[in-house]
């Protein structure tokens, strides 16, 4: 999956848009980093093929895409009322909603200090008012996607919670959040089980490797 790079440059009006789906949909979160939005709205993801899942390294939320109709890298789960109904719970959520933000390049600059292993995308957004735009969201670096979606932790799935009770967010998306399997305690290997964890670990092998050749030669 690879979602399109940001822009490099901010509209015009000294202004950006700024699409939440995880903690910062939440006031308490965006008080807490300094960052007070000029607007805010419902809003949801226009890509029918993007999806929402706990799939960053920790288990944070991301979004992902599927590839073709032969490989899905996430469940078939639809984004709506009627078709949650009638499937299983499944870890990943179909063109999610989130909330809308109007920012100052300056406070996107401090959220974006604040998303560890996340990068920068453009989306097509669709508003509550059924209007179409473009907006920067968050999405995992490559490197820190994990291989399958992971449990959130119980006070982060908390967050998602709160901001969609704030800014009146789909119900059903609501409830299949309220449904999803959370961790209290320590995380566990499918928390971090991603191409930075293998990395990491030839890395390592490779080093006692090197150690191990040099002191025989010596």
């Amino acid at each position: 999956m690879a979602l399109p790079p940001a822009a490099a440059a901010s509209p015009a009006g000294g202004t950006v848009l700024y699409l939440a789906f995880g903690a910062n949909m939440a006031s308490s979160v965006l008080a807490k980093r300094g960052v007070q939005p000029l607007t805010s709205q419902a809003a949801q993801v226009a890509d029918r093929d993007a999806w929402l899942s706990f799939s960053h390294r920790g288990g944070f939320a991301t979004l992902t895409r599927t590839r073709s109709r032969r490989r899905r890298l996430l469940p078939t789960l639809g984004g709506n009322a009627a078709e949650q109904q009638e499937a299983p719970l499944q870890p990943a959520w179909r063109q999610p909603p989130g909330v809308l933000y109007t920012l100052r390049p300056v406070d996107l600059q401090r959220l974006a200090a604040k998303e560890v292993g996340y990068r920068t995308a453009q989306l097509e957004v669709l508003t509550a008012g059924g209007e179409t735009c473009t907006a920067t969201a968050f999405v995992s670096s490559p490197l820190l996607q994990l291989y399958a979606p992971a449990p959130p932790q119980q006070r982060y799935r908390g967050l998602l919670l709160e901001g969609c009770q704030q800014h009146g967010l789909d119900p059903s998306y609501t409830a299949w959040l309220e449904g999803l399997e959370v961790v209290n305690g320590p995380l566990d290997s499918r928390h971090g089980a991603c191409p930075a964890d293998a990395l990491a670990k030839v890395l390592a092998v490779g080093a006692l490797v090197g150690a191990g050749w040099l002191s025989v030669s010596l």
